[in-house]
């Protein structure tokens, strides 16, 4: 591999993948890292038995540069919106993205409470979320990253 490309992944910006709920959270986390496979963003999934407090220590930690929570609906968003609070409680100037990634036939509208409770944004596909980092990345790459 050249240095050009080795460094080009050392670059990557570094995300915080967290399923609120379900094995199937994680799996479309993983999903959404490969997405990100050949772009700017690298995301590091949690597990799913992860408290609210580990991922409050996570992000503190300042390797994250933001965090990409996962809860697929039917179900409620009162998880994804707990630990949304909990995350924009701790470290204010996080960014924080929920995906309610699924089918038009069950997309439900469960964005207004999630941004109210500190998300920056709500996404229904895996691809809008990518594009939500794009926008996002002229703030995200300017945060320090500590050596």
């Amino acid at each position: 591999t050249s240095p050009s490309v080795e460094g080009a992944v050392n670059e990557r910006v570094m995300l915080l993948g967290l399923p609120a709920h379900t094995e199937a959270d994680r799996v479309a986390l993983e999903m959404f890292a490969q997405l990100l496979e050949g772009t700017p963003f690298a995301l590091q999934v949690g597990s799913v038995h992860a408290l609210s407090s580990e991922a409050v220590a996570m992000l503190a930690e300042g390797r994250h540069a933001a965090v990409c929570i996962a809860d697929l609906p039917p179900g409620s968003s009162s998880k994804a919106r707990y630990l949304v609070k909990r995350l924009a409680a701790a470290a204010p100037r996080a960014k924080i993205l929920v995906g309610r990634w699924a089918p038009p036939s069950l997309a439900d509208e469960q964005a207004k409470p999630i941004a109210g409770a500190g998300a920056v944004y709500v996404s229904s596909t895996l691809l809008e979320a990518r594009e939500q980092l794009y926008q996002l990345l002229p703030m995200l790459s300017r945060q320090p990253r500590p050596v």
